[in-house]
């Protein structure tokens, strides 16, 4: 597969837009910030943690683990849309806190 290949690949199965994973990202933080979002509280079963995240939240999981592995392939990219797509996500997911 050619680096542009992965790349369409990736992108075309990300769950959400950047619109979405800014705004799905800032609702996470105000709740944390809040109190109403924690993994855990003491005295809560470990084991349930991983129940606990929405399905936003784990969609916005998902893609803050596979997006910053295009960095690797940006730079041997020929269609130069794809690029600026590949960038623009790179730039939607620096901007996270």
């Amino acid at each position: 597969m050619t680096p542009d290949g992965v790349a369409r690949l990736v992108l075309d199965r990300l769950p959400l837009s950047q619109a979405e994973v800014s705004s799905v990202n800032a609702l996470f933080l105000d709740d944390l910030h809040s109190g109403r979002e924690r993994y855990y509280q003491p005295g809560d079963d470990l084991t349930l943690i991983g129940q606990r995240a929405n399905g936003r939240l784990r969609l916005l999981q998902e893609i803050l683990w596979v997006v910053p592995a295009l960095e690797c392939v940006v730079d041997r990219l020929s269609d130069e849309q794809l690029v600026g797509e590949v960038r623009g996500w790179l730039h939607c997911i620096a901007q996270l806190d």
